[in-house]
C-alpha cells in the first residue's frame, strides 16, 4: 500500500488528477488492481471518489481527490514545521 499512497500524494503534489490510469502508470499493477487499491485508501479516508473523467479513447477514468481531513492531518503539521524551521534559521 505504501507505493499507492506515494503515487496518490505525488499526483496531488504536482497537480495531476488522481485517476485510475495515472495511479496504474505509477505503480504498474494493472488498472483493476490500481482501482482496488484506491478504494482501499478511500476506506481509510485518505482519498474520496469524484466525478469520472473522459479519456482520449472515449471511455471514463475513475477519479479521486485527497480528503480535507487527510490534508488537514498531514499537510498542516508539515507546513507548520516548515514555517518553524524557516523562522529558526532566520533567527540564528
Amino acid at each position: 500500500m505504501k507505493e499507492s499512497v506515494c503515487a496518490v500524494l505525488a499526483l496531488s503534489r504536482v497537480g495531476l488528477p488522481i485517476a485510475t490510469p495515472t495511479v496504474n502508470y505509477l505503480i504498474g499493477y494493472g488498472e483493476n488492481e490500481a482501482y482496488q487499491r484506491m478504494l482501499y485508501l478511500s476506506s481509510y479516508h485518505i482519498i474520496e471518489p469524484t466525478e469520472a473523467m473522459r479519456t482520449g479513447s472515449g471511455g471514463h477514468a475513475r477519479c479521486f481527490r485527497l480528503t480535507s481531513k487527510f490534508i488537514e492531518t498531514v499537510y498542516s503539521p508539515l507546513k507548520e514545521e516548515e514555517t518553524g524551521n524557516t523562522l529558526k534559521t532566520e533567527g540564528e
